[in-house]
């Protein structure tokens, strides 16, 4: 896990390598369909993700997915319900993964305070 002090986005975030990845549950609302995604990046609004490419379902930008939870090796687990609106996808047929980012839609302050503190009191 790391953080780019460079960067120019308005929040701070934590990068992940492939081994350290934390693991996102989803729900989509508009359709009966649940998944996983391996969590790229993650700041206080959001996060960056990669989902296999043989997940027999589509995501659009502006759609919006539930966040039901993250897992994982660090202290990130979360256990709720927090909607989120796709921001941008990648899903070129010779990539592995589907990336796609998206924003938090109000989340709670359970979820932005357990963020905020492991993104800003850690320094690796």
């Amino acid at each position: 896990m790391k953080t780019n002090q460079n960067e120019k986005r308005r929040f701070k975030r934590i990068y992940f390598k492939p081994s350290d990845w934390m693991v996102a549950y989803f729900e989509i609302p508009s359709q009966p369909i649940n998944f996983h995604a391996n969590i790229m990046n993650i700041s206080i609004t959001g996060m960056a993700l990669h989902i296999t490419t043989d997940a027999n379902f589509s995501l659009q930008t502006g759609d919006t997915i539930s966040l039901v939870k993250i897992s994982g090796g660090l202290p990130i687990n979360f256990a709720g319900s927090v909607n989120a609106a796709i921001r941008w996808i990648v899903n070129e047929p010779f990539f592995k993964y589907r990336s796609a980012g998206c924003e938090f839609i109000a989340p709670p302050l359970e979820l932005t305070d357990l963020l905020g503190k492991l993104i800003y009191n850690k320094d690796e």
